[in-house]
């Protein structure tokens, strides 16, 4: 969205997608939570689930099961695949990090047959996006709108799975001391210090920004 509340990309997982993907959730005892724009939902707030406005700063996550209008007529839905808004993106989360490793395999083969696509920023989290999506595909979205030319002008700075295409992208990709291997990859530079270090603020210092 730019600055006049304009839509400048939109997308938007399959309800196929979404099905399957409370499917493999319920198989595997993980949580999900659906996200449409600034609004989450989930159909059980886990404690993981709780995490994500109490440690994350993300907004409460709503229960999905709810009366909804539906032409005219009230319709109870249990299901994300149900909610009529449809979903930009899923977290699949877990604190059993094995149990997240055994789920990513199946989650990533649902990805391939419905339009998806699979990434990670947190450990605990797993995030279903449409084809095509990514932080990295977003940055460039946002600096089209913006005038900003991505391989000249950016400055990206990241730590996890999900920000190395951005730091591809960058004119100056720079990861913090406390990076994923794929991330510090796609650097063009990696600082010792890590983000609780203060490594992003050292690196706009570093390469010409006020911090």
């Amino acid at each position: 969205v730019d600055g006049m509340g304009n839509v400048v990309f939109e997308r938007k997982l399959s309800t196929a997608a979404v099905r399957a993907a409370e499917d493999l959730v319920a198989e595997f005892d993980v949580s999900i939570v659906g996200y449409d724009g600034d609004d989450l939902y989930t159909t059980r707030r886990t404690e993981v689930v709780r995490s994500l406005s109490e440690v994350y700063g993300e907004p409460t996550v709503q229960l999905i099961a709810k009366d909804e209008e539906n032409d005219n007529n009230s319709a109870m839905i249990n299901y994300l695949a149900e909610y009529k808004g449809g979903m930009h993106k899923l977290l699949l989360m877990d604190e059993d990090l094995e149990k997240l490793a055994r789920f990513r395999p199946r989650l990533e083969l649902l990805a391939s047959k419905n339009g998806a696509t699979v990434t990670q920023a947190i450990p605990t989290m797993l995030e279903l996006l449409p084809e095509g999506c990514s932080k990295g595909h977003g940055v460039k979205k946002l600096c089209e709108a913006l005038g900003v030319n991505v391989s000249d002008e950016l400055l990206a700075l990241g730590d996890a799975e999900n920000d190395a295409g951005m730091l591809e992208d960058a004119a100056i990709g720079v990861a913090v001391g406390n990076a994923c291997p794929m991330a510090m990859d796609a650097a063009d530079f990696i600082m010792r210090e890590c983000h609780e270090e203060g490594g992003a603020g050292l690196a706009m210092e570093l390469f010409g920004f006020d911090a």
